[in-house]
């Protein structure tokens, strides 16, 4: 079992979200959570606003001169409803 799915079963059991989309959040929140902005700062500027968001970075985001609402609306709504699961994936496997 790779890291993501036991961080999946850790915080969800059976109920985990699943797919590309979500490991592919996870996998970016949880490297710019690791090794910070220099991870952060070479993802695209989607990836950037949603990573910024799901770790909870106002200042990255200002520093990309996005307020809170330009990074939810530019996030997109598949997205945002993925964030709450990659939060507490990256809680419950104490990464954040």
């Amino acid at each position: 079992m790779d890291q993501t799915q036991g961080a999946l079963r850790a915080f969800a059991g059976d109920r985990a979200p699943e797919g590309a989309e979500f490991r592919h959040l996870l996998g970016k929140a949880r490297d710019a959570a690791r090794r910070g902005r220099d991870a952060w700062d070479v993802q695209s500027t989607g990836e950037k606003v949603a990573v910024a968001l799901v770790l909870n970075k106002p200042a990255w985001l200002k520093a990309m001169d996005y307020s809170m609402v330009e990074a939810i609306e530019r996030t997109g709504s598949a997205w945002l409803a993925l964030m709450p699961a990659v939060v507490r994936a990256l809680r419950d496997a104490g990464e954040i």
